[in-house]
């Protein structure tokens, strides 16, 4: 790698260029670099891990060494028709060819991570999936940045950190480079990437423009799960002609509780390769009642309270202790409205026996283990308060006196059969029963866009003509627009196409 400093621009060549240190990118640089290639790593945080950091970690795959351990038959075909059942009507705008990739290359990918020193526990069943798919990384997320930049750094992977990318260069049709801008000390770096520039940016969650003008309004106001993903790699590669699908996709945003000051079990373990071996043979030997123990833990803290709180008669009140909507329909999108944007959910006992147990459960930790009412007073009790009166379970609400009239106002239009605010149905029963329970605060959040640069099976990305823009490669939320309905997708096709992107632009001629 080869640079000089001229005025306050630097200039570096490379041979591969990888725009993004998430999960996809990480990938890509080490796949990169496997396959010979120079390799620089430009990353606008100062840390990696990216969207992957933040998740819970799973892995949804098929035909992985961990479904044989287990005597699990599977196929690639059989993965591709459960997905098209997870879609449901959205399925008509996926991209089948890029699909039967990912379901094809799924399982190389768990291998190849295996490779690295990842290892995985499950796989366990979500369904409609026919057989359990879904691979869980051990300790915890954490583990994807930490190994995947010991792997790169093994094999000369350089870092650019605090360093976003501002556009692309082209010399005649192909990309061949980037201009990027240190955010810290104000420099400027143009990259001459010899072979390609892999786009590894992540989705456009964070943006409240572009949010605004591809999905709405509303969705605007919704913060992002992670607010760094700003759209970087679908402006930049737009702006070199490249065509973008299903930018008016998303998943819905989900409602979650704010997590207290304290660090969950798993991510107190240290990420080292040894351990990690230690700790996937452990939890092979755990009784299952202790490993789905602490994978509660995981759900009260990191999960999102389900819908059917609310269609057996949970209310949300804002933090002025006032219902702000009907429950029933995406209370997340009138909960980003709210002062501060928070809510807080209220039942009674009849309610909090029901989802004291299977089929009704709060919260899930990506379908490894169910936590219940019961489990979120245990765990954390610093956000569900239980109590004879509303008055002493509502004693975590800034508003007490509010509440207690907002819910007696709410038993008085389940009584008429009326809700005269906000004409909800069905109502529910009421909270009328003791003890009574106030769970909060929590906040909506936009967890994921689905949009992305269209590319082709070797992810190249595609024009507004559908021809390849030669040097420009795209992989995760950058590239694809994959609709990916339910948990473990979004990982699996981060590193699968971040694997696949990343040899095939160390080959790029």
């Amino acid at each position: 790698m080869t640079s000089h400093i001229s005025g306050d621009t630097q200039t570096v060549e490379t041979d591969v260029l990888v725009l993004g240190g998430g999960g996809t990118g990480l990938t890509a640089a080490v796949s990169a670099a496997e396959h010979g290639a120079e390799v620089l790593v430009a990353e606008k945080c100062n840390f990696l891990g990216g969207t992957t950091g933040l998740s819970i970690g799973s892995i949804t795959a098929c035909c992985t060494s961990c479904q044989a351990r287990r005597g699990i038959i599977d196929s690639p075909e059989a993965f591709f028709e459960d997905m098209k059942t997870f879609n449901g009507e959205l399925d008509q705008y996926d991209n089948k060819e890029l699909l039967w990739v990912l379901v094809r290359e799924g399982g190389p990918t768990i291998e190849w991570l295996r490779s690295h020193g990842f290892e995985f526990v499950g796989p366990n069943l979500e369904p409609p999936h026919r057989v359990p798919r879904m691979h869980n990384v051990i300790p915890n997320a954490l583990s994807y940045p930490v190994l995947l930049q010991r792997a790169a750094a093994k094999r000369g992977v350089r870092f650019l950190f605090n360093t976003s990318g501002r556009k692309l260069i082209r010399t005649r049709e192909r990309v061949t480079g980037a201009l990027l801008d240190d955010t810290k000390s104000g420099l400027s770096t143009k990259v001459r990437a010899r072979r390609g520039v892999v786009l590894a940016c992540g989705d456009y969650s964070g943006s409240t423009i572009l949010k605004e003008r591809y999905l709405s309004a509303d969705v605007a106001n919704v913060p992002a799960y992670n607010p760094d993903c700003q759209g970087d790699g679908h402006m930049m590669g737009t702006e070199v002609g490249g065509r973008l699908v299903n930018m008016d996709i998303f998943g819905a945003p989900d409602v979650r509780f704010i997590p207290g000051p304290g660090k969950l079990w798993n991510e107190l373990l240290p990420n080292h390769p040894m351990l990690i071996k230690a700790y996937a043979a452990a939890g092979r030997m755990l009784p299952r009642r202790i490993f789905t123990r602490l994978a509660k833990s995981i759900a009260t803290t990191r999960g999102a309270p389900q819908a059917g709180l609310y269609r057996e008669g949970a209310i949300l009140v804002n933090n002025h202790g006032l219902r702000f909507t009907d429950e029933l329909r995406d209370p997340a999108f009138s909960i980003g409205k709210q002062p501060g944007g928070q809510a807080y959910i209220v039942f009674d006992s009849r309610l909090a026996q029901k989802f004291s147990a299977w089929p009704f459960f709060i919260s899930t930790a990506a379908g490894i283990a169910y936590a219940y009412v019961q489990d979120y007073e245990k765990d954390v009790p610093e956000i569900t308060s239980k109590g004879d009166t509303l008055e002493e379970a509502a004693k975590i609400h800034p508003h007490i006196e509010t509440l207690v009239e907002t819910a007696k106002r709410y038993n008085r239009f389940v009584e008429q059969d009326k809700d005269e605010d906000f004409g909800r149905r069905p109502l529910g029963e009421g909270i009328l029963k003791a003890p009574f329970y106030v769970m909060g605060p929590a906040l909506a959040y936009i967890g994921v866009t689905k949009g992305g640069l269209d590319i082709s099976t070797r992810f190249e990305v595609l024009n507004q003509s559908g021809q390849v823009i030669p040097g420009l490669f795209a992989g995760g939320k950058n590239g694809g627009g994959l609709i990916m309905t339910g948990h473990g997708l979004n990982l699996a096709w981060a590193f699968t196409s971040g694997r696949l992107a990343g040899k095939i632009a160390a080959s790029a001629a």
